[in-house]
């Protein structure tokens, strides 16, 4: 009488076999791999919605205590960001040569005018230019109403980390930045950034 042999099984028992693991783990692999690849694309895409001239850093700014400053204005006398303390302020950055920051200014006058000594502020940052250049160019575009202070090293515009303008940003009683705007900005779109903040929107 023949025995049969049986066949060899070289995982002991209770354990997958080294040919049974290679099939779990390559699908598992391959899962890992495309998972990553599409993290990548995702991350990629939001990178390629931001506008060539908005540095990632003044978007990280949102929601986050706001970059202070001394500056001096047009007449010489010294502006921090704390005097704006208790009021929204619409941090604006702008040149002379800026055909957009030109667009909207007289709006910046206007809505200044409206806001008053108590409601939102406007700073308009004037940054490697002069006072002489600034003044002449208002008397020249008929502007007046608008405070307006001098960054001459660039040092508070790479602080927000600044490159396109116009950029304005919307900064709320407490200090904290709560949303900015690149490009020029209407009066109407003032109201409503001003809104948001203040109903917390």
């Amino acid at each position: 009488m023949m025995i049969e042999e049986k066949p060899k099984n070289d995982a002991p028992p209770g354990k997958l076999s080294p040919t049974l693991l290679l099939f779990l783990i390559v699908p598992l692999v391959g899962i890992v791999v495309a998972f990553v690849m599409i993290l990548g694309d995702t991350a990629a895409s939001n990178r390629a919605q931001l506008p060539d001239n908005l540095n990632p850093q003044s978007a990280s700014l949102i929601n986050f205590a706001a970059p202070n400053f001394e500056l001096f204005d047009i007449n010489g006398r010294v502006v921090t960001l704390d005097d704006y303390r208790g009021r929204v302020l619409l941090l604006n950055f702008w040149q002379t040569t800026c055909a957009p920051c030109i667009k909207e200014l007289p709006d910046f006058a206007d809505f200044a005018a409206d806001q008053g000594a108590t409601g939102a502020a406007v700073l308009a940052v004037n940054f490697d230019e002069t006072t002489q250049m600034v003044s002449d160019f208002f008397v020249e575009h008929e502007i007046s109403g608008i405070h307006v202070a001098f960054d001459p090293n660039s040092a508070v515009r790479n602080s927000y980390g600044v490159m396109g303008i116009p950029v304005t940003f919307i900064i709320d009683g407490e200090g904290v930045v709560r949303d900015m705007h690149l490009g020029a900005l209407s009066y109407s779109l003032m109201e409503q950034y001003v809104a948001q903040v203040m109903t917390g929107t």
